[in-house]
C-alpha cells in the first residue's frame, strides 16, 4: 500500500448500509434535531460499520470535519453581496465620471468656439501683460505706437504694458540693450514723464544701452522719451521736435448760455476756485496761473532735452519753441544723431556695443479686440448719436472741463 491516504479499499462482503461512503460535510441530521449531534452520531455509525468489515476496514482520504452548514451557506451568501456591491459601485463612479467628463469637454469647446467667434472678451497673451521669458542674450527692440496716454489709448498704446515691458527687461540679466521704436504724436506729460524716468531706471540698474529709431513722427512726448537714449536714429521723412506744453482746450461757451436765457452760478471759496470754468471768461489773472502751470512742465522738458542731448538752456529754449522739425532739421540742430531706418539704428547699436551675436526680439503691445467690446463701442456711439441737442450740449459742458496737461503736437502725421 503505496499511500493510505490515498487508497481505497472495500470489503468484499458485509458492506456499511450507507454503500461504504463517509458521511458528507454539511449532510443535515434527523428533523428536529441539532446538526451536530447528528453529524456526530452518523460518525459513530460510519466506524462501527467499518469494523465489522472481514477485511479490516476502510481507507479514506481524511476524516470528515463537522463544519455549520447554515454558516457555509450565509458565508457564501455574504461574499457574493459585497462582490456584487463592489461592481455596482465601480460602474455608477465609471458611468458618472465619464458622463462629467464629456459634458465638461463638450462645454470647454463649446466656449471655445464661441471666443473664436469674439462673442467673448478674448483672452490676452502674456506679451499684453509686458510678460516675457526668452531663452539667450537679446536685444529688446520695443515699439512705442499710437497717443501717450494713462491708460489704454485705443490707437495702439497701453501705458501699463510699455512700463511692465521695460522693467522686465529691466529684470532680465539676459537683456543686454534696449531699442525704441517712436512712432507717436505724443500725449500725456504725466505718463511720458514715468515712461522716460523707467528708461533711464534701465539704464542705470543694469549699465546698458538704449538707442532710438524715430518712424513716422516722433513729436513732443515722443521727443522727450527719447531723450533717454544714447543714440538716436530718425527715417528721413520722420516729423520730431514740438518740444512744449499744451493744456486745453477750453471753451467760454458763456455766450451760448445767455442766448439760451440760462444763468450759471458757483459758490466758492476764493475768486480762482472757478478757474477754467467754461460758464464764465476767464480773467487775466486766471490765464497767469494757467501759464504758470504751463511754465512749470516746459522748464522740466527743457531740462530733460539738455541733459539728453548735451546742450545749454539758451540753446534748447530757442529750439524748443513747440515748432515740428523734419528729420534733416532735426540733425542739423543736434536734435538727432543720425538719419536711417529700423535696421540701421540695429545695426548701429549691435557694432557700437559689441552685441553683434546675441539675439533680437520685437516686443509690441497685443491687443485681441472682440465683437463683444466692438458690440459696446457700437452700442456707446449709436446712444450719442441718437442724443438730443440738449443732451450733447450738456455732454459737451462736461467734456470741456476736462483738461490734462499735455507733451503733445495738435497736428498728427
Amino acid at each position: 500500500m503505496e499511500n493510505d491516504k490515498d487508497i481505497y479499499t472495500a470489503p468484499e462482503s458485509g458492506q456499511p448500509q450507507n454503500g461504504g461512503q463517509a458521511p458528507q460535510q454539511g449532510q443535515p441530521g434527523q428533523q428536529g434535531q441539532d446538526p451536530q449531534a447528528s453529524w456526530q452520531q452518523a460518525q459513530q455509525q460510519y466506524h462501527e460499520q467499518a469494523q465489522k468489515s472481514p477485511q479490516g476496514g476502510y481507507y479514506y482520504q481524511q476524516m470528515p470535519q463537522y463544519q455549520s452548514p447554515a454558516f457555509t451557506v450565509d458565508s457564501g451568501k455574504k461574499m457574493a453581496g459585497w462582490k456584487k456591491a463592489l461592481i455596482v459601485i465601480l460602474i455608477i463612479i465609471i458611468v458618472v465620471g465619464g458622463i462629467s467628463f464629456l459634458i465638461s469637454r463638450a462645454f470647454h469647446n463649446f466656449m471655445d468656439e464661441i471666443g473664436n467667434m469674439g462673442f467673448l472678451p478674448a483672452e490676452q497673451p502674456d506679451s499684453y501683460y509686458g510678460d516675457y521669458d526668452f531663452d539667450s542674450d537679446y536685444i529688446g527692440v520695443i515699439y512705442l505706437d499710437g497717443t501717450i496716454s494713462d491708460g489704454d489709448s485705443g490707437d495702439g498704446y497701453s501705458q501699463s504694458w510699455i512700463m511692465n515691458t521695460v522693467e522686465s527687461l529691466t529684470e532680465d540679466a539676459e537683456c543686454k540693450g534696449i531699442l525704441l521704436s517712436v512712432n507717436t504724436p505724443g500725449g500725456s506729460a504725466f505718463a511720458t514723464y514715468d515712461l522716460y524716468h523707467a528708461l533711464l531706471d534701465f539704464k542705470e540698474q543694469t549699465g546698458n544701452p538704449i538707442y532710438v529709431y524715430m518712424d513716422s513722427q516722433a513729436t513732443s512726448g515722443g521727443y522727450y522719451a527719447s531723450m533717454a537714449a544714447d543714440k538716436i536714429f530718425a527715417h528721413e521723412e520722420c516729423w520730431t521736435g514740438s518740444i512744449g506744453v499744451i493744456i486745453g482746450t477750453l471753451y467760454d461757451y458763456s455766450g451760448l448760455l445767455d442766448k439760451l436765457g440760462v444763468k450759471a452760478y458757483a459758490y466758492a471759496s476764493g475768486d480762482m476756485k472757478e478757474m477754467g470754468a467754461g460758464y464764465k471768461t476767464p480773467s487775466d489773472e486766471e490765464k497767469a496761473v494757467f501759464q504758470s502751470l504751463i511754465d512749470d512742465s516746459y522748464g522740466r522738458f527743457v531740462e530733460t532735452v539738455m541733459a539728453g542731448r548735451h546742450m545749454d538752456e539758451e540753446t534748447v529754449r530757442k529750439l524748443a519753441d513747440g515748432r515740428i522739425y523734419t528729420a534733416h532739421q532735426a540733425k542739423d540742430n543736434g536734435l538727432i544723431d543720425e538719419i536711417g531706418t529700423l535696421d540701421d539704428a540695429l545695426d548701429a547699436m549691435e557694432k557700437d556695443c559689441g552685441l553683434e551675436e546675441v539675439d533680437v526680439q520685437d516686443l509690441s503691445y497685443e491687443y485681441t479686440e472682440d465683437l463683444f467690446s466692438m458690440f459696446m463701442e457700437s452700442a456707446e456711439n449709436g446712444r450719442e448719436a441718437s442724443a438730443s441737442d440738449y443732451e450733447k450740449l450738456l455732454s459737451f459742458i462736461e467734456e470741456s472741463n476736462k483738461l490734462e496737461v499735455l507733451y503733445m503736437s495738435p497736428i498728427r502725421k
